[in-house]
Parts: C-alpha cells; sequence; structure tokens
C-alpha cells in the first residue's frame, strides 16, 4: 500500500505546494506606501479587500490535493489551479492599486515578498510541468495558455496600470525601448564577435596541441576578472588611444561608453565558445574518424561534413552559456555610459526606488530565460547532416 501511494505521489508538486502555502501564510503580501520615497506599511493577502485573493491559498491547495492523487486529468489540472494563483495575485494586488489610487494619485502599490515568492513558487510548478517528458503536449499546451491568460486578462483590463511599477513604466516608456536595443544590440554582437574567434581558438587547440596550454591560460585569466574591473581596466587604454588616434572618436569609440562594454564582453565570451569547441572535437570517437578515412574524406571533408555537425550542439551550449553571461554582465555596463537596461537598475538603486530597479531588472531576466529556452530548442534539434549520413 506504501508502495502505491509512493508511486502517486508528485514530490515536487507537493513541495511546490507546501512552501508556497507556507510563504503566502508568513510574508506580506502587498506593499502600499504613500509615495514613491516614504516607507509604507505591508499588508496580507487577506488584506486586499478582493475576492480575487482568496484564489491565491485556494489554487494552492488544488496543487496538493494534485500532489497526491492519480486522476485521468491531473496535469490540466495542474495548469489551471497554478493559472488561478497567478491571475489571483495579480487581479487583487491590481485592485488594491486601483482602490488606493482613486484616494491618492502618488501611492505605490507593488506585491511585496509574500506575492513574489508565491510567484516563484506557481511558476516553479509550471517548469516542472513542461520538464516532465511523460506529460503530453496537450497538457503543457493547456497550461501555456492557462497562465498567459492569468497574465494578460488584468493588463488587457487595466487593472495593473496603477501598479507602482506600471507607473514606472509609463514615465520612463520612450526610453524603454532604446535600452532593450541598446541591451540586446551590446550583448548579442559582442557574443558573435566571441564567437568567430572563439571557435577558431578552440580548433586551434585541438589540430595545434602546443598551444592549448597558451590559449586557455590567457582566456581563463581574463574570465577570472570581475566585469567592473575589467571595464575600468579598458577606460584609461581606449582614452589614450583616441587622444592619439582622433579620428577613432568619429565612430564612436571612447574611454567611456560602448566600446570598452563591448571589448570586455567580447573578451567574456571567448573562455565558454572556444573551450566547448575544444572539448567537441576533443572527445570525437576515433572510430568514426577512421570510417571518415576509410571511405576516402580529405581532412578538410572530415572536419566539415563529421566533425562539425557532430560537434554542433556542445559548441551551441558555449555559445549559449556566453549569451546568458553577456546579457548579464551588460547590465553592469552600464556604469561606464554603455546603456542597457543597467540604466534603470542603479537609478533606482541610487533613488531607493525598488519599481525602478524591477523596470531593469525583469526583462534582463525575460531575456536570459528566453535565449537559454531557444539554444536548448536548437541544442537538441537533431542535426540534418548526420540524420542524412
Amino acid at each position: 500500500m506504501l508502495q502505491s501511494f509512493q508511486k502517486k505521489l508528485d514530490p515536487v508538486l507537493l513541495a511546490c505546494s507546501l512552501a508556497g502555502l507556507i510563504l503566502v501564510s508568513s510574508f506580506p503580501f502587498i506593499s502600499d506606501k504613500p509615495n514613491r520615497i516614504v516607507a509604507g506599511s505591508l499588508r496580507n493577502w487577506w488584506e486586499s479587500n478582493h475576492d480575487y485573493s482568496w484564489l491565491v491559498p485556494l489554487s494552492l491547495v488544488g496543487l496538493l490535493i494534485c500532489s497526491l492523487a492519480t486522476w485521468k486529468h491531473r496535469v490540466r489540472l495542474m495548469g489551471i489551479f497554478t493559472a488561478f494563483g497567478i491571475f489571483g495575485i495579480f487581479q487583487s494586488i491590481g485592485s488594491y492599486a486601483s482602490y488606493v489610487a482613486a484616494s491618492n494619485s502618488y501611492a505605490r502599490v507593488s506585491p511585496a515578498s509574500g506575492a513574489w515568492l508565491a510567484l516563484a513558487v506557481l511558476f516553479s510548478v509550471i517548469l516542472h510541468i513542461f520538464s516532465d517528458q511523460k506529460n503530453k503536449l496537450v497538457e503543457k499546451s493547456t497550461a501555456a495558455i492557462a497562465v498567459c491568460l492569468a497574465v494578460g486578462i488584468p493588463i488587457i483590463s487595466g487593472e495593473m496600470k496603477h501598479l507602482s511599477f506600471a507607473l514606472e513604466w509609463a514615465q520612463k516608456q520612450d526610453r524603454f525601448m532604446d535600452e532593450v536595443w541598446t541591451h540586446l544590440a551590446l550583448a548579442f554582437s559582442s557574443v558573435a564577435v566571441s564567437s568567430l574567434v572563439g571557435i577558431p581558438l578552440g580548433v586551434m587547440a585541438v589540430k595545434l596541441g602546443r598551444f592549448e596550454n597558451r590559449i586557455f591560460s590567457i582566456l581563463n585569466v581574463v574570465q577570472t576578472i570581475p566585469s567592473i574591473a575589467l571595464f575600468g581596466l579598458l577606460i584609461t587604454p581606449l582614452a589614450l588611444l583616441v587622444t592619439k588616434v582622433p579620428i577613432l572618436a568619429e565612430f564612436g569609440i571612447q574611454g567611456i561608453g560602448w566600446a570598452p562594454a563591448f571589448i570586455a564582453l567580447t573578451l567574456y565570451g571567448l573562455l565558454p565558445i572556444a573551450r566547448n569547441t575544444y572539448t567537441g572535437l576533443k572527445e570525437m570517437p576515433p572510430s568514426i574518424l577512421e570510417a571518415a578515412r576509410g571511405v576516402g574524406m580529405t581532412n578538410r571533408q572530415i572536419f566539415f561534413k563529421v566533425e562539425v555537425p557532430i560537434t554542433l550542439p556542445v559548441i551551441l551550449s558555449g555559445v549559449r552559456t556566453a549569451c546568458i553571461q553577456a546579457i548579464g554582465n551588460t547590465t553592469v555596463a552600464a556604469l561606464i555610459g554603455a546603456g542597457g537596461l543597467g540604466v534603470f537598475i542603479f537609478q533606482g538603486l541610487g533613488q531607493s526606488a525598488e519599481d525602478l530597479v524591477l523596470l531593469g531588472v525583469l526583462p534582463v531576466i525575460f531575456l536570459a530565460v528566453t535565449t537559454d529556452l531557444l539554444f536548448q530548442y536548437l541544442i537538441r534539434r537533431p542535426s540534418p547532416e548526420v540524420m542524412n549520413d
């Protein structure tokens, strides 16, 4: 009987639902401040004065029951309960913000630690649904659609427009998109250059073994330098270079700005790309290479038709690491005038405005997660060349 119960039990879902109930009950749910500067009060979920707030604990109870049950449509119910919980968080806090804004237009209402932790738990349930290979595409699609509706309905209905985060967005809307594009351009262009340099370095380390230690020793040293320190180290040499060659200033190269940020980000991306390229080629099974030579392939044909297609997923894993690393490090580049979403983060820290910080942090997290998922899809996709062989 105990073994039968253990088969029914979903330990991940059980842990998430119990953790969610404890966190929602123990931590404040809403932060209510009379204005942007003055410290306000913290309220629990039952103090939001809105019926939708009850969806949060009820959805967690529903997930707790699902973790112990073996219903036929259990996975779909998991997605629906999760969506109800997310909807309850956004709708109840948004409605409370609208209620407060009616009497005080300067008020700042935002989710408190309990709401953020509950959202983290609920999105962990969604990730659990998607990561379980036993779940069907229909069940995963149901969960995805339900969550999109849970987030989209409060936004479209206008319930979220009085939240402090939305007020910061309204004030910074024109500049926000410019900084997003700056962040993307700086991060991905540096990774592109890192790939053009790092992949040949990895190949050189394999084909010309005497350079292996020199290449990775230099790249390891660069990787150990903190990002802000490397940005600072590049300011003086670039400033002197522009002084000696003034024409470089016409191309935007100077001691601060995008130039030192671009160079530093490019240098940071070299190690994961070169290392993965080296590892992929070094671990190539000798039998495959012998078979390729046996059918009369030249070294050039072996490299481009055998080695590259087989090691491509490993190389892409290195590029994936470099991309995620670049997205994060580009945030710090705002300190030297390179722009990007870090501008909002450091402005918010300087002004003690946590919602302005979130305006920069949340898009960075979204970009990193989206990039990671995209590369996971590309890495898992079978290579056409290998399939044809």
